[in-house]
């Protein structure tokens, strides 16, 4: 037996340590960084989320969500196709929260088409693809659309004398700019369901309606928020919004009659809500907790337009229809809140016609007039009023 053999086998020996020991590194540093991220994924799945006054659903998210909701958001602004990587794996209940929450806190990014944008995962990292209703260009043009027409709205405000005002004025202008899209209209587009379609196409469903209505607020400094939930039984949209510390539900969509014979009537029956009365027509989603809307407050008793009887009416009436011809409107508001028939409002607001007219010395007004009732099983009406000249309107 050669006295080199022993050693010989030595050598073979060592490559195999060398493999071996290159192994258990290559593990050790991969259950490090495995164990490293499972460490920090605990970490941020147990730390609170923060807390945004200006974002209200950015608020219920927890810690890790927030992280994904501002990936988005940043790419989304700059209209990039994905997001940076992100060091983490979300599931698909997370990135639902997330993109949920980003889309009603954020109606400005009404141009990003968020049944589309899609979560890639590996193993220890995600990204986000984001999908555009048109290219940037378009949508460059779309932002200064939406910005004018945003601004032009705002600055009808600017006399108001508090957030309710102001509230009510912005409330207006969209119901009085905007068509509501019904259900055997032709020729759908993504934009319709956003605030682009409320304010500069004029035509939008109900939550092209509350994010319009939730731009425009925020302009101003009023908190509002978008809420869903359903109305009659069908997904439905509307929004919450905080005036004098207090929360109140308002439905712009139901509040837009779109009458094609009376194009220039308001209506504010379900306008400042609690959500009591609003739960007579509406049902509130769960998926995140909504403002609680208890205060009383509505259009009717902040307007001072509540009527206790007849000989009320007449009163009410009378200086209602006067400040209607002053600011040259063909309606005004009322709520009775008394037992009547139909036929017993007649002749108080014919008297408080007639006696506009002698007070002009002319025949101003038409002694005809119309009531529609401003909700369902509400009490709120608006009485259209006619012109004996249409062009005392001018």
């Amino acid at each position: 037996m050669s006295k080199y053999k022993g050693k010989h086998n030595l050598f073979l020996l060592i490559p195999l340590f060398l493999i071996l020991f290159a192994a258990l590194t290559v593990g050790a540093v991969f259950l490090s960084i495995d164990l490293r991220y499972r460490y920090s994924e605990r970490k941020i799945e147990q730390e609170h989320g923060e807390t945004d006054p200006r974002n209200y659903y950015y608020s219920h998210l927890t810690a890790k969500e927030q992280l994904l909701y501002r990936a988005i958001n940043k790419s989304a602004e700059k209209c990039e196709d994905e997001t940076e990587i992100l060091l983490y794996r979300f599931t698909e209940e997370e990135f639902n929260k997330a993109t949920k929450a980003l889309n009603l806190d954020k109606p400005t990014l009404f141009y990003v088409d968020f049944g589309k944008i899609s979560l890639y995962n590996d193993k220890y990292k995600s990204s986000v693809r984001i999908s555009y209703i048109s290219g940037k260009e378009d949508i460059d043009r779309m932002k200064m659309e939406i910005e004018a027409v945003s601004a032009a709205a705002v600055a009808y405000t600017q006399l108001a004398e508090n957030d309710f005002e102001r509230e009510v004025i912005l409330h207006d202008f969209i119901s009085r700019n905007c068509e509501y899209i019904s259900e055997d209209r032709d020729g759908e587009s993504p934009s319709q369901h956003t605030a682009y379609g409320a304010l500069v196409e004029k035509a939008a469903y109900c939550d092209g309606y509350s994010s319009a209505y939730k731009i425009l607020l925020d302009r101003c400094g009023i908190e509002c928020i978008i809420t869903e939930g359903t109305a009659n039984g069908a997904n439905h949209e509307w929004n919450v919004v905080k005036i004098d510390g207090e929360y109140y539900n308002v439905d712009v969509t139901w509040d837009d009659a779109d009458l094609d014979f009376a194009p220039l009537l308001n209506f504010h029956g379900y306008f400042n809500l609690n959500d009591e009365r609003l739960s007579k027509t509406h049902g509130f989603s769960d998926f995140f907790p909504k403002p609680v809307c208890k205060a009383e407050g509505d259009y009717y008793s902040m307007k001072g337009v509540v009527i206790e009887d007849l000989d009320h009416l007449f009163t009410l009436a009378y200086s209602e229809l006067k400040r209607a011809v002053e600011d040259k409107l063909t309606y005004f508001e009322i709520c009775p809140v008394f037992e009547y028939e139909a036929d017993d409002l007649k002749a108080p607001i014919f008297e408080a016609i007639k006696l506009v007219n002698s007070d002009a010395g002319t025949t101003l007004l038409s002694e005809s007039f119309r009531v529609f009732s401003a909700s369902e099983g509400g009490k709120g009406l608006t009485v259209q009023i006619y012109y004996v000249d249409p062009e005392e309107l001018n």
